[in-house]
């Protein structure tokens, strides 16, 4: 008995041996395919045979594979061992037959080099044309003298056939100048261009936002040896737009190597498990050896999510099916590099969907700014190490932007709707400290957030800076209380829409104010479905006014439509929907607290000018001396006082639209977008009516510039 169990283990030992070597042997087919010819594993389960050229290979298996196999070869007079599985092996062989039929060539040709590969690699002709492209189009200067856009070296590894391969597919699907290649010895280097609207799915007002030119095409460098390439290991990988990396201004380039390095491990991940089942499947193993859930391709391992919602779960859930769409349909094209080049155009223009750490999707209806998601170990990364390990930054982080966003945030605190507006609540964290110091799991959390935000207050008005640049003082946030600084930053990082200040030359004299801003909230997606049914109807143009502290929830989940919810404030007299007006001075209405009126000044009358503060103070602590109105654009602070805030909106005119002489109602949320935010500082605004044609004109006029070029 003891015996028949012993030859058991045996049988079984030899038919695992026998799966392994047929799951290596298709694994070099399919890396050297092209250059091998009649590669295949013999009946006994000992021999792998091919050749090259002309010229035979024979491995012989040793027992303690992949440990000594020995090769014999017509070419080669004594046989010798190498040690390795068969991919290693046939790499091997490869490398030394085109070495040692290098030797025997002086001066090659190209078409002569060619011949050196075996007849697979005569099929890549047409990636050796000489199309003539200088040098100096190949790459930064690091790599002038080193590597050529058609150089094949005559000593090269004849590894790099599948890496040429690769790139000659990858140049069939995108177009022969998209990708730049040379090996030299081991080594390849990979210049891969890709046009940076994503096939112009980004337009011109989305790249403004993410920090991307559209003017320049996005380049992918890669650098490996080649045997990382064949495994389908990391390559050192840069990101950039431009000549060079250190002259890129490419914004999104920490999140998408996060995007590039997670479908390379993927990829990998799915190879293993590949070549797993062709193993078991020869032992008729298939209902037995199945891949853990956790560690399958498709259901990447990540970071645990918070509690959400049903209907947040189900953004999440349906967008990472999209990502997993993505990924499929990356692996349709032939070859790694055309993959890789694939999938970054399919998730391009996604961006804002994903947190940029993590690449775990949004529990939040998407806008258009790139962010940081609300989980634990995201925010924590973010506040340690910030712009280290994300570019999320975006435009809001401009001093006067901050200020005034500190402004909206200062005044939700004070509001009895505060539990409302504080919807997502900070997570705070000191230096040093892995655990939220504030967050919503906190004890008495909203008191602990009036007092912080009493502290940004008191900093805001003692600090001595000019106008607002304080947010940019450290020290005296951090004599005040060790959360003013980390506040801060949380009101201007969890901003999700665009706000950018207008020069003098963008403003438009008519609404009044110097507080003039651009205001984007709307995902691209969503702009996309506006242009939509603006093509069906016509478009206009009217005023949205809200407290300030609203504002602080409307730049983290966009215009909505709060009638007859928790949100609503002024009632819903007219039906549900987005409360709008042609007429400035009746929004202003709706730009105070419930029941304040505010007092409006004849159309054409002057303005309230902006209230700024100078930072000149003596050392004896004299009084501050008043900046001029002209305060540098980009670094303005508005005064705490009566602030008013209004949007100009751009709404679709189709029936659903409600409109009486003075007030909009739009029940679509879809139909309505922000477009400028207007800050009226102090007690006066003028009264603009924005069915004058001529005003009309002028504000579609610089609504469309900024389309084109933001």
């Amino acid at each position: 008995a003891g015996g028949a169990e012993s030859i058991g283990r045996h049988v079984l030992k030899l038919m695992a041996r026998r799966a392994a070597l047929r799951a290596d042997v298709a694994e070099a087919e399919r890396h050297f395919g092209c250059a091998l010819r009649g590669l295949k594993l013999e009946e006994d389960g000992d021999v792998v045979s091919f050749s090259v050229d002309g010229c035979d290979y024979t491995i012989l298996i040793a027992d303690g594979y992949p440990r000594g196999c020995q090769v014999f070869s017509s070419d080669i007079a004594e046989d010798f061992e190498l040690t390795g599985r068969i991919l290693e092996v046939v790499s091997e062989l490869l490398s030394r037959h085109t070495a040692r039929r290098s030797r025997t060539v002086t001066q090659p040709s190209m078409a002569r080099t060619d011949s050196l590969v075996g007849e697979g690699a005569s099929a890549l002709g047409s990636v050796f044309e000489d199309e003539g492209v200088d040098e100096e189009d190949v790459g930064d200067d690091e790599d002038e003298g080193i590597m050529s856009k058609w150089q094949w070296q005559a000593s090269e590894d004849d590894r790099s056939v599948v890496v040429r391969a690769d790139v000659n597919a990858a140049r069939r699907l995108f177009g022969m100048k998209a990708v730049d290649f040379c090996a030299t010895g081991d080594s390849c280097r990979i210049l891969a261009h890709v046009d940076a609207s994503a096939g112009g799915a980004i337009s011109e007002l989305t790249a403004g936002a993410w920090g991307i030119d559209l003017r320049s095409p996005l380049t992918l460098r890669m650098v490996s040896t080649v045997g990382e390439y064949l495994q389908g290991e990391l390559p050192k990988l840069q990101v950039f737009q431009g000549s060079c990396h250190e002259d890129s201004r490419f914004e999104p380039e920490k999140q998408l190597l996060l995007i590039i390095t997670n479908f390379l491990q993927q990829r990998r991940a799915l190879a293993m498990q590949e070549t797993s089942a062709v193993a078991a499947a020869s032992l008729g193993w298939n209902d037995c050896v199945r891949p853990c859930p956790a560690a399958s391709p498709s259901r990447p391992k990540r970071v645990r999510l918070d509690r959400l919602t049903a209907e947040e779960s189900q953004d999440v859930v349906e967008a990472r099916r999209r990502r997993e769409e993505s990924f499929q349909e990356a692996l349709s094209v032939e070859g790694l590099l055309s993959q890789l080049l694939r999938y970054v155009t399919l998730r391009m223009p996604s961006l804002h969907k994903y947190c940029a750490i993590c690449d775990e999707p949004h529990t939040s209806p998407p806008m258009i700014q790139r962010t940081v998601c609300s989980r634990e170990i995201c925010c924590w990364q973010y506040a340690q190490f910030g712009s280290l390990i994300s570019d999320a930054m975006g435009v809001n982080s401009t001093a006067e932007v901050t200020d005034l966003l500190v402004c909206m945030a200062i005044r939700a605190a004070k509001s009895k709707r505060l539990e409302l507006l504080f919807d997502p609540f900070p997570m705070l964290f000191v230096e040093g400290d892995c655990r939220p110091v504030l967050s919503s799991k906190t004890s008495g959390r909203f008191s602990q957030l009036k007092q912080v935000m009493r502290d940004v207050e008191a900093v805001r008005e003692e600090t001595p800076c000019s106008g607002a640049a304080w947010v940019t003082c450290s020290r005296s946030m951090e004599q005040r209380s060790a959360l003013v600084r980390p506040m801060v930053q949380w009101i201007s990082q969890s901003v999700r829409a665009l706000l950018l200040p207008l020069r003098q030359a963008q403003r438009i004299p008519e609404f009044g104010t110097e507080w003039q801003y651009l205001l984007v909230s709307a995902a691209p997606e969503r702009e996309k479905c506006f242009q939509s049914l603006k093509r069906e109807a016509a478009s206009t143009f009217a005023f949205h006014g809200s407290p300030p502290e609203n504002w602080h929830s409307i730049l983290r989940h966009g215009l909505k439509v709060a009638s007859n919810t928790s949100l609503m404030l002024f009632g819903a007299r007219l039906g549900a929907g987005i409360y709008l007006s042609p007429r400035s001075d009746v929004s202003s209405q709706y730009s105070s607290a419930a029941g304040v009126r505010t007092p409006a000044v004849a159309p054409g009358g002057p303005a309230q000018a902006p209230e700024t503060r100078g930072a000149s103070e003596s050392a004896e602590g004299g009084a501050r001396a008043t900046a001029p109105s002209g305060d540098i654009t980009g670094n303005r602070k508005v005064g705490l006082g009566r602030l008013r805030m209004l949007a100009v909106c751009e709404v679709i005119v189709d029936p659903t639209l409600k409109r009486t002489k003075s007030i909009w109602v739009a029940p679509k949320e879809e139909a309505v977008v922000t477009r400028f935010f207007l800050v009226y500082p102090g007690d006066g605004m003028p009264v603009v009516d924005l069915a004058s044609e001529t005003l009309l004109e002028k504000v579609r006029s610089c609504v469309e510039s900024f389309r084109q070029r933001p």
